[in-house]
């Protein structure tokens, strides 16, 4: 029988831009002290970011105020949409929810995100942690919760808030159950 883990899933706070060295704004900046008030509330006791500078400067408050170091998942990383920048960048994002095996030149698929993603959050919890605080982008956490809803796609994906926060429940390599957590 598989075990059963939970973890708070984190969309970064509100950054500078999508570049993986993009800090937060100021806002941002606010958002990630005022949530670390929320992740002590909740009970987090380990704390894993994707490597970009968004998601470590959205988690450092919580991990500093307790005492906890960030360890840094490449998995976490934001979905890989194309090769270089473009300005078609979102259609890339409309399709790959309406077909998950699209690629656009030089970039990763909707499914081959979640495949990723589900490696790392199945190693995070094999910690065997209370409540892991794993900090990721939206692409990749929209991924995430539609291998439970199918129907996430697109337009949850666009009405996502920077930053959100998920409780997710994971059995081996599957996603099975999620729920939004008020943050603020």
């Amino acid at each position: 029988m598989d075990v059963m883990a939970e973890l708070l899933l984190v969309r970064h706070c509100a950054s500078t831009g999508q570049a993986p060295e993009a800090s937060l704004t100021p806002d941002g900046a606010s958002d990630a002290a005022a949530l670390a008030e929320r992740l002590i509330e909740l009970g987090c006791d380990a704390v894993v970011s994707s490597p970009y500078r968004r998601a470590i400067d959205t988690i450092a408050p919580f991990a500093t105020c307790r005492g906890l170091d960030i360890a840094i998942d490449e998995r976490l990383a934001e979905r890989r949409l194309e090769g270089v920048p473009s300005p078609h960048w979102l259609d890339h994002v409309r399709r790959s929810f309406d077909n998950e095996s699209y690629r656009a030149p030089g970039g990763e698929t909707l499914a081959e995100a979640r495949a990723r993603g589900l490696a790392a959050l199945a190693g995070i919890a094999s910690w065997r942690h209370i409540r892991p605080a794993v900090v990721t982008h939206g692409n990749l956490l929209s991924s995430l919760l539609r291998s439970v809803d199918p129907h996430w796609g697109f337009e949850q994906w666009r009405a996502l808030g920077n930053p959100e926060l998920f409780s997710i429940e994971i059995a081996a390599e599957r996603l099975v159950a999620f729920e939004r957590v008020v943050w603020r």
